[in-house]
């Protein structure tokens, strides 16, 4: 009994989800699961952050060429890991126990083709019950020891290719940081630039209908006081002195 698992990079999620089915399917398997996970932002319709899984059966005798198969579709093979477990000694347990089993209902069957009276019918019955249940369980046990050693189980982990490693020396990371910091404070600036010419386009109109306001405005206000400093000289001099 064969179980792997391998870790691969690839440049398309979904299409090597479709590889990996279709290799499945040549080698007479077939997929029994598949999980797709969308990155972080799965609204924008980009699959660059996708990872999949996809669980394949395939027969034990075309496990190599299939594990072949996923390695070329691989921009990079991450990681691979196999186990192979030995049922021998427990299918061998179980098919003794199958046919003790066996034994028992025969001799129970015999018992009952025997039996004269309902009464021994029913007890003979109540016996034989439990050991049929025993027998599927057994048989069933044995089919998929033999359904996990007929097929090998492949469990593929598919992610996007990781950033390759820089090879650039520590003047030009520094040159490249230095160069990015200068676009950050060159948007800044520019920013600040936009922001205030579109503000002087406010500005300026405002300003020019304040500054004509306060002239009509002022003009009416220095007639007014004229006139009413005038009113009141020429009342202080129409009244009499006092004696």
């Amino acid at each position: 009994m064969r179980n792997s698992t391998i870790d691969i990079a690839v440049e398309n999620i979904s299409d090597a989800v479709r590889k990996v089915d279709e290799i499945a399917s040549a080698a007479q398997g077939y997929t029994s699961a598949s999980t797709v996970e969308a990155g972080s932002d799965p609204s924008d319709g980009d699959e660059s952050d996708d990872t999949a899984s996809v669980t394949i059966r395939v027969p034990a005798s075309s496990y190599p060429s299939v594990m072949n198969q996923l390695r070329d579709i691989a921009k990079r093979v991450l990681s691979e890991n196999s186990q192979s477990s030995e049922v021998t000694d427990e299918y061998t347990d179980l098919q003794a126990r199958l046919r003790n089993l066996t034994a028992t209902e025969n001799s129970y069957i015999e018992l009952l083709s025997k039996a004269q009276n309902v009464t021994d019918i029913l007890a003979i019955q109540e016996k034989l019950d439990p050991v049929r249940g025993e027998i599927e369980q057994v048989q069933g046990r044995i089919n998929v020891l033999n359904d996990l050693t007929d097929l090998a189980t492949i469990t593929v982990r598919l992610q996007p290719p990781t950033a390759a490693p820089s090879d650039r020396n520590w003047v030009e990371d520094a040159w490249h940081a230095g160069w990015s910091a200068s676009g950050v404070v060159l948007f800044i600036v520019g920013s600040g630039v936009i922001i205030g010419a579109v503000l002087l386009l406010w500005i300026v109109p405002l300003g020019l209908l304040g500054l004509a306001g306060w002239r009509l405005l002022g003009r009416r206000l220095t007639g007014f006081y004229s006139r009413l400093k005038t009113g009141f000289d020429n009342e202080s001099r129409s009244k009499p002195e006092a004696p």
